[in-house]
């Protein structure tokens, strides 16, 4: 493969970049470098696991009658059955396995499209889950096209959607919206006014000055008013907008005052929209192979005791604990 080099236009909003000047008040997560065979692998066909993945399986014992030890098996068949060469990234899976569990992610980019291979999830509890996920996704399949090297293993913190938050900001912030908009909350309602002041404040207080350019900046907000960054994207097309459309967005650019901006959330059940990432599902020739439906297509990809996990993330995700 190729080497590349990140584009300059892009370098700023590379986690690298920005995360050492912000981890003060952005969600904690740690930078590997990624050894130029991962990058290979990454940009390969097909879905070959790394060794290290077996580790912490249980192991099969074979009986005679199975072929196993003292069976009566042939070199020849024995050959034969020889699959393909798995990978190996030893000192990566140990880096993994130590921030466990965790987000995944590269310079830019989370394999959001590639959750149907994980119970509709970016948790990652095993080293299983982060490879499956990062070679499952067209998202990160362009940030390696784009010369991303780095690894980024956000700690997991399980936020509540709809505390988080999308920010279009030139010289001042002109607009906010609610980055779930697949969802009517009406609490949010009640907190309009002080989740404006609070959102704003904090920008003030940690990112005015410190970014240069426009962008696009995502925040979480506890229910205890605390601020955290999230990510920092390019104010381009390539980045969505939730409840703005783009001739709205530019409008309140040339028109933008600080401390005043439009915030936008869902304010009733008819304004839901679908989700932005809803094209991202798995292959539908499978699913109708698998004569279950999607939903049984999802249980069939993994073995029963991962059913138990996804159902203990899926109480999670409802949860919606806070950070500390």
């Amino acid at each position: 493969m190729a080497a590349h080099t990140l584009p300059e236009h892009l370098l700023p909003f590379s986690f690298a970049s920005w995360y050492p000047r912000f981890a003060h008040c952005a969600l904690k997560g740690v930078i590997i470098p990624l050894p130029p065979e991962f990058l290979v692998w990454l940009a390969e066909d097909g879905l070959i696991m790394p060794i290290e993945c077996d580790e912490g399986e249980d192991s099969v014992e074979w009986s005679d009658e199975d072929g196993g030890e003292g069976g009566n098996v042939d070199d020849d068949d024995a050959d034969n059955d020889e699959g393909p060469v798995r990978p190996s990234f030893p000192s990566l899976s140990s880096l993994i396995a130590l921030n466990l569990p965790c987000v995944p992610k590269l310079n830019f980019s989370a394999p959001i499209d590639a959750t149907w291979v994980n119970c509709n999830t970016l948790k990652c509890c095993t080293l299983e889950d982060v490879y499956k996920l990062l070679k499952s996704s067209d998202f990160i399949s362009w940030d390696v096209s784009q010369g991303a090297k780095d690894l980024v293993l956000k700690k997991y913190q399980n936020l509540h959607p709809s505390r988080s938050f999308r920010l279009w900001v030139s010289s001042s912030v002109h607009a906010i919206e609610q980055r779930d908009s697949t969802a009517y909350y009406p609490y949010l309602l009640n907190e309009l006014e002080s989740l404006k002041t609070t959102i704003l404040s904090f920008w003030k207080d940690q990112v005015k000055g410190k970014f240069d350019g426009d962008y696009v900046l995502d925040v979480y907000i506890t229910k205890s008013n605390k601020g955290y960054i999230v990510d920092f994207n390019p104010y381009a097309d390539s980045t969505d907008s939730y409840l703005f459309t783009r001739e709205e967005l530019e409008d309140l650019k040339a028109t933008e005052v600080e401390g005043d901006c439009d915030f936008r959330i869902v304010i009733q059940e008819k304004e839901v929209k679908p989700s932005k990432h809803s094209g991202y599902r798995g292959p539908i020739d499978a699913v109708e192979i698998s004569g279950t439906g999607f939903e049984g297509f999802k249980k069939q990809c993994y073995r029963p005791s991962e059913l138990v996990d996804m159902e203990e993330i899926h109480e999670d995700q409802e949860l919606g604990s806070e950070l500390d």
